[in-house]
């Protein structure tokens, strides 16, 4: 027997789960939630949680109008979980220290000027200053960029959160592993590993995996998988704030200090020996002590990384009851709630506070989209 549902969200990450959340703020009903293996996917158990467009560089762009918007909605989102909910959902404020070296200090202190310049809180701060956030940091740091505005979630328990509420507002989930979409013009049918299953729009939030599922249709998303990295040392210091120094990343996390990476790969997707071992290399050049302690654990996912530096939120080209939304690499925490916005409306529930083309397909569409979806039988024939 086909089963069917009105609106299908394929992929239970961050992305997939506030396009859920935001679908039935909005009043979409029947929403069918498919999330094959761990809660968080692949991509979301890998994530720093670490949010803040203080501190990105590029001031402009895509990219940084998703998180600005995104970050003011992961907020209220948050907010709201915890109210519903009654309980914590793993979300906090958090600042960043980017940790600088002498030859460093005065171009740090020149960025700080212009972001101060666009009201941005950054500070330049000292030995002294820096020591009371991050104890333990090696000697050869003097100073750090410090962004105090931002936003820090712990992903697993965030996600689970918002599972609950997502459940709690009606919507259903199932572990039905999705191989192929098929589009047609009265529906989008599935074929899942437990058959078929008929839904009038579907969501493609199925992370390093959106693509394969596009490629029989005949469309190429540029977005390529990233494996992100994750190893956790014990807490041998106070630090109360990110600390970073190129793309090594350190934060606190309960009663541990975790640390990241990003590997690009083509056939391996395994979690790397080799790269635990380089993580622990940077963290321990960031802080001595941890050169000292056992690792915990050592974690990884498979990211989508976008070639064009920007998500992909939109309706496949000539085939409207199929949105897209894949690519947010290691901002998908940030850009997901705006990202979320966009899949609303593009599905007809209210409006987005970013335009939608901005985030719109890469590129024309293959030849023959738009015409010739196979039609149900008795349908009458397009007419030219």
């Amino acid at each position: 027997m086909v089963r069917s549902v009105e609106i299908a969200v394929v992929g239970g990450g961050i992305v997939g789960l506030t396009a859920a959340y935001e679908l039935l703020r909005r009043g979409a009903r029947g929403l069918l939630v498919l999330d094959h293996g761990r809660l968080g996917g692949e991509a979301s158990v890998a994530a720093a949680g670490f949010v803040s467009s203080a501190a990105m560089r590029a001031r402009r762009g895509v990219r940084f109008e998703l998180l600005r918007r995104g970050e003011r909605k992961l907020e209220e989102i948050a907010q709201e979980l915890e109210h519903d909910l009654g309980r914590s959902v793993g979300w906090s404020r958090a600042g960043k220290l980017e940790l600088l070296e002498e030859r460093e200090l005065e171009e740090a202190e020149s960025r700080c000027g212009k972001l101060r310049g666009e009201g941005v809180r950054a500070e330049v701060l000292e030995r002294k200053d820096l020591e009371g956030l991050a104890p333990g940091v090696a000697s050869r740091f003097r100073w750090a960029l410090w962004f105090p505005e931002g936003q820090r979630v712990d992903p697993r328990v965030f996600l689970l959160a918002l599972r609950h509420a997502v459940l709690r507002m009606g919507a259903e989930f199932a572990t039905d592993f999705v191989r192929a979409v098929e589009p047609s013009r009265s529906h989008v049918t599935l074929r899942t590993d437990a058959g078929p299953l008929e839904v009038g729009r579907a969501v493609l939030a199925a992370g390093f995996r959106t693509p394969d599922l596009l490629r029989p249709l005949g469309f190429r998303l540029p977005v390529r998988p990233a494996r992100g990295e994750l190893v956790a040392f014990p807490r041998v210091t106070e630090l109360s704030a990110v600390a970073a120094r190129g793309e090594t990343r350190i934060f606190p996390q309960g009663e541990e200090l975790w640390a990241g990476s990003v590997v690009f790969y083509d056939d391996v997707i395994e979690p790397s020996p080799a790269i635990a071992t380089e993580l622990r290399g940077r963290a321990s050049a960031l802080f001595p002590a941890l050169a000292e302690v056992p690792l915990r654990r050592h974690w990884s996912g498979i990211r989508p990384c976008s070639a064009i530096r920007r998500p992909i939120v939109a309706t496949l080209p000539g085939i409207p009851s199929v949105v897209v939304a894949c690519g947010h690499h290691r901002d998908g925490f940030g850009t997901a709630p705006a990202s979320a916005e966009v899949v609303a409306s593009l599905l007809g529930f209210g409006s987005s506070s970013l335009p939608v083309s901005t985030v719109g397909w890469p590129g024309p569409a293959p030849r023959g989209h738009g015409r010739g979806l196979p039609r149900e039988p008795g349908e009458a024939k397009e007419p030219r």
